[in-house]
């Protein structure tokens, strides 16, 4: 590239202060700048923008916390989790905490994500309800689960079994996904089907440890998630979609429902 030099005649610098010296340097400088290309270019924007759209979206439903869109993030095979189809949050109906939905909070559950069906993991402390605290127009479901290594015991799996079966069937979606407070028993099921989904390692464990933003005094105690991941590492398959898959067929997942998820919540 050729450099063009710049001569500026003695004479007019004399008639300049040195602050106005300074500032006419500058000036000179950042031309330069812009000559010579250095300014941010359109792959750097680029590759922010995609950095972003790997990140489930937070979302604020008034009265609820946790919140967020599982979809956005990549998959192995250059898919990505489709987003606007399940929402994982707290608890909407303050039955073990405060966290109760709002009108406000109501409204944009069901005008704004269209939520459609209401899947409860908190059927081991409580019995089903009669309906969805969003109304008798969306469905409910309790599934009773615990979080953790609890769901390899041949007490839960069939729990299992019942709630991906639930995922395979495309009228479920948009679907709120919740236990108490988002983290625990819902971390362990999204951990799971993300990884049927194909997510990597990595943005598995990205995605779980979201939750630290809302309950922060919990990121020094992952004892349960680091013996859950230790557990679900050493199951048989060479990639952690296959751990899933093989994992979800023991508990009586047929395989038909797999791709039929694989399919429903990829894109």
């Amino acid at each position: 590239m050729r450099i063009l030099t710049l001569r500026i005649p003695i004479l007019i610098m004399k008639q300049f202060n040195r602050r106005s010296a300074a500032a006419l340097l500058l000036a000179i400088l950042l031309l330069l700048t812009v000559l010579c290309g250095c300014a941010k270019t359109p792959d750097a924007a680029t590759e922010t923008s995609e950095t972003e759209s790997t990140t489930g979206t937070a979302l604020t439903m008034d009265g609820a916390v946790n919140v967020r869109d599982i979809g956005g993030w990549p998959t192995e095979d250059g898919r990505h989790v489709k987003s606007g189809m399940i929402y994982r949050g707290s608890e909407i109906d303050g039955l073990f905490s405060p966290y109760c939905l709002s009108e406000k909070g109501r409204d944009y559950a069901l005008n704004t994500l269209h939520i459609k069906s209401d899947f409860d993991l908190r059927g081991d402390t409580i019995k089903p309800l009669p309906e969805s605290f969003l109304g008798k127009d969306v469905r409910y479901a309790c599934f009773k689960l615990r979080s953790y290594n609890s769901i390899f015991s041949s007490t839960y799996m069939p729990e299992v079994a019942r709630l991906f079966s639930a995922f395979a069937d495309e009228t479920s979606y948009p679907l709120y996904l919740h236990c108490t407070y988002g983290m625990d028993r819902t971390g362990t099921v999204c951990y799971v089907l993300e990884a049927l989904l194909g997510m990597s390692r990595e943005d598995l464990d990205r995605e779980y440890r979201l939750s630290f933003e809302t309950f922060p005094d919990n990121a020094d105690s992952t004892d349960d998630y680091d013996r859950f991941t230790a557990y679900f590492d050493a199951l048989e398959g060479n990639t952690y979609r296959e751990k899933a898959q093989n994992y979800l067929l023991s508990c009586g997942v047929t395989e038909d429902e797999l791709n039929t998820i694989i399919n429903l919540l990829t894109e």
